[in-house]
């Protein structure tokens, strides 16, 4: 006998189809609606025409299965896989922005633009880490504040790194950047070998301008836009991050509009990523004024993806479910003092301090455990269709907002909302060139 997963979430695209989506397989399929129906209503699943497929992939599973138990043992699959290495590297606290929704609280870019960060220590500890898992690639990316303003801390990690790792391990590089600085050492970024940059660009300019600030004050979409600019021209990737809230959302359209005019030759040399605004991890007025409650944020985001594919856009996927760093074994985010931590947007918060890049890796294990192993909070978490894109949601917002790490922090209501919508957005799209980056197909 066979039932349907728990994970399969189904929704009309229209009057012949339906889509179902697995949220633990991250299966899609197109399929049509009224055979899809006759058997949602008889159960009769194990004549159904398409069954092999269906189990395949997740859709269908035998009734006695727990799919709990299940969703574990895929999710460590992935927490605890060696081939693939993440490391995240601040260069340095220090910021030339004021963006007025930071998790960093800002300080000023030219009293501290070098943090004195052991460049030599840290290539030790990414050496000693891939000595121990053996991996056959790591993605290192450098993060800041903001990395380019030690530039010179990026260059001598690579060239301690690029010496100093096991010839069959490949070293992806990216810098997650705010761009000001892009055109500056656009040739320094080349011969380091970055690959992506990843640069936020909140909206034509009259609304970037507003949130994504100078020390100064003064608005930054001018020199975002020319460092993206700059990147494109390189040859780098980029992934231009849209930070929506309800200031934004209403013009998300006219940025992605402006960006097809704007990169009309570099179409396919860029991608969107659609992110939300969080809670910060100090008093933010704008996040006061700008986040909204579940349902309007699910609004939000699934009209800022439309939005992007409309205009024929590259970008990132935005179905696939995955594992937050706190939960990976397989990740490390390393402060510009030597301090590891769980979460990139709690770095210098002691709560998620797991140890140091001294450290011994059984003292680090030791600190990681409770992040890496808590999983949902409660019994009703087990049995949510959302589990894979939750699985207690994210503890930074849960920390800040109880001042307890493993409080229920529950996007039920945002995921029941916004899914159905993706579904019919992305029964639209086609894969590209690039691994997990999507466009509109064309009709």
């Amino acid at each position: 006998m066979l039932k349907l997963s728990q994970f399969t979430i189904m929704t009309d695209v229209n009057d012949t189809e339906i889509a179902v989506y697995n949220t633990m397989t991250n299966a899609f399929a197109v399929l049509e609606r009224e055979l899809w129906k006759t058997y949602e209503s008889s159960g009769a699943w194990e004549t159904h025409p398409y069954v092999g497929d269906l189990m395949k992939y997740g859709f269908l599973v035998p009734v006695d299965v727990d799919e709990y138990q299940t969703f574990l043992l895929n999710r460590n699959k992935v927490k605890f896989y060696s081939g693939h290495l993440t490391f995240t590297v601040l260069t340095t606290f220090a910021c030339n922005l004021a963006c007025k929704y930071c998790m960093q609280k800002p300080v000023r870019f030219e009293d501290s633009a070098v943090d004195g960060i052991d460049t030599f220590g840290v290539a030790e500890f990414i050496k000693k880490v891939v000595g121990e898992y053996l991996p056959n690639e790591i993605t290192l990316t450098y993060f800041g504040g903001e990395p380019l303003a030690n530039i010179e801390a990026i260059e001598t990690l690579h060239n301690f790194l690029k010496e100093g790792l096991p010839e069959k391990t490949r070293l992806n590089q990216m810098a997650i950047t705010n761009g000001v600085l892009v055109p500056r050492y656009i040739d320094r970024l080349c011969r380091i070998g970055i690959s992506t940059l990843q640069i936020t660009l909140d909206g034509p300019r009259q609304i970037h301008d507003a949130r994504r600030i100078s020390i100064g004050g003064a608005g930054t979409f001018n020199k975002v836009v020319e460092g993206i600019s700059a990147a494109l021209d390189a040859g780098i990737f980029v992934a231009i991050h849209i930070v929506v809230d309800s200031h934004n959302a209403p013009h998300i359209r006219e940025l992605a509009q402006f960006l097809r005019h704007r990169f009309s030759n570099h179409l396919d040399r860029f991608a969107i990523n659609v992110g939300l605004a969080s809670n910060p991890g100090w008093d933010s007025q704008h996040c006061a004024l700008y986040i909204s409650e579940p349902q309007s944020t699910a609004m939000e985001f699934v009209n800022a993806v439309e939005s992007v594919l409309t205009e024929g856009l590259q970008i990132i996927d935005f179905l696939i479910s995955s594992p937050c760093p706190r939960e990976r074994d397989n990740e490390f985010i390393i402060a510009p003092d030597g301090g590891l931590y769980k979460c990139i947007s709690a770095v210098g918060r002691d709560a998620f301090h797991v140890g140091d890049i001294q450290d011994t890796p059984l003292n680090i294990a030791h600190r990681s455990a409770p992040l890496i192993n808590f999983g949902a909070p409660v019994d009703e978490c087990r049995h949510c269709p959302y589990l894979p894109y939750c699985n207690g949601r994210c503890r930074f917002n849960a920390w800040v907002k109880t001042g307890d790490l493993f409080s229920l922090d529950c996007w039920k209501e945002f995921h029941a909302i916004s899914l159905p919508a993706l579904l019919r957005l992305y029964a639209q799209t086609t894969s590209t060139s690039y691994p997990h980056i999507r466009r509109k197909a064309r009709e």
